[in-house]
């Protein structure tokens, strides 16, 4: 049996495949699971015609029963037609043992569809309405246990993004501030933009106490604003720590942008867990403090990077 998944709605696509995977793993005690990835970085997932063809026909006299997942796999026109081939060859279309989902995370043109239509069952997630998408993001909001400003719903809107790309900016945004507001969508816009910060935090992962000064100086020449650069560093620090607890589980992000784990990832080895808690630590005091009236950022901030 094949099934083809595919469509504009990639977070749809991608749960009701999580779904399928599930459930064929709870239900067989014994199951044969291959996981395929064909487009160019390959997921770290095998990508092969060959591992294909010997993974659907390598036998097991207790195993009968055969999950293939084959994702991006009309990104290789020519392991496509080799496997359209090899389908129609040994009659896999009717063969109750042998379950291959195609997954295409796009949608598939109507030229591809007319030869998959024979071998196949389709099932297209397409592109939903506003008012779906409104619906879906106060869902996924109230599920973060954050709440979310009617600006920044516009703002998501209007990014004419799907709704994987949605949830994973809510995650982010709800990570940094649960009262996701425009002010810190602006803010977190600016965070990824702007290289210095992360130059900044290197600095101190080092002990380069000058250098971390030295870039502070810089962002101030550049406009940005002694709180704004506050607020980023609260932010990444914190990031820092979830980095930290997350090391083991790379594919979820601990929630963050995956440009910003993966560019804290490869520094926060740097830091141990209790030098980052210390200075998370002092940062919530040097905030209590500039509220209080106790200081100003700047004294507050230079005081800090010659601190660690």
């Amino acid at each position: 049996m094949i099934y083809l998944l595919h469509g504009e709605e990639t977070i749809l696509s991608r749960e009701k495949l999580r779904g399928i995977i599930k459930t064929y793993v709870d239900k067989y005690q014994y199951l044969n699971f291959f996981d395929f990835d064909f487009s160019k970085t390959g997921g770290g997932k095998k990508n092969s015609f060959d591992d294909l063809r010997n993974d659907l026909f390598n036998t097991s006299l207790f195993v009968t029963k055969k999950l293939v997942v084959a994702r991006n796999l009309f990104d290789q026109p020519v392991i496509l037609e080799k496997f359209f081939k090899l389908v129609e060859l040994n009659n896999l279309v009717d063969d109750q043992d042998f379950i291959v989902f195609l997954f295409e995370d796009k949608k598939i043109n109507q030229t591809d569809l007319v030869e998959i239509k024979k071998i196949a069952k389709i099932q297209e997630f397409k592109k939903i309405s506003t008012q779906e998408i409104r619906l879906f993001i106060q869902k996924e909001v109230a599920s973060l246990g954050a709440t979310i400003s009617q600006e920044v719903v516009e703002k998501l809107l209007g990014a004419n993004e799907n709704m994987y790309w949605i949830k994973n900016e809510l995650k982010k945004l709800a990570t940094f501030d649960k009262n996701i507001n425009l002010k810190n969508l602006e803010f977190l816009i600016t965070l990824e933009t702007n290289p210095g910060i992360f130059e900044l935090t290197d600095s101190l992962a080092i002990g380069n106490k000058k250098q971390a000064f030295r870039v502070f100086e810089e962002l101030l020449k550049r406009g940005e604003s002694e709180m704004g650069i506050f607020a980023m560093i609260i932010f990444l620090v914190r990031s820092l720590l979830i980095v930290k607890d997350s090391r083991d589980s790379d594919s979820s992000y601990g929630g963050l942008n995956p440009h910003v784990f993966n560019k804290l990832k490869r520094g926060v080895e740097k830091f141990s867990l209790i030098s980052l808690k210390e200075m998370y630590r002092e940062l919530f005091e040097m905030e209590l403090a500039f509220k209080s009236g106790r200081g100003q950022i700047r004294p507050l901030l230079t005081s800090f990077f010659f601190r660690f």
